[in-house]
């Protein structure tokens, strides 16, 4: 199959031709990205919250 460039004979009349292109691999990597960023984001708010997890809060 050409990938690049892609044809259809549709007879006279009107038509809707819709040509999409989901591969799995980019499915793939792009959950693998979601997963990646949502843990990157747990652990920068673990690491501040352990950061201020010891000091004291002064009240006025």
């Amino acid at each position: 199959m050409n990938y690049v460039l892609r044809a259809l004979n549709v007879s006279a009349g009107e038509h809707e031709v819709v040509l999409t292109f989901k591969p799995r691999s980019i499915q793939r990597t792009e959950t693998i990205a979601y997963v990646a960023s949502l843990l990157l984001l747990l652990a920068i708010v673990g690491a501040v919250a352990y950061r201020f997890k010891g000091r004291s809060v002064v009240k006025l």
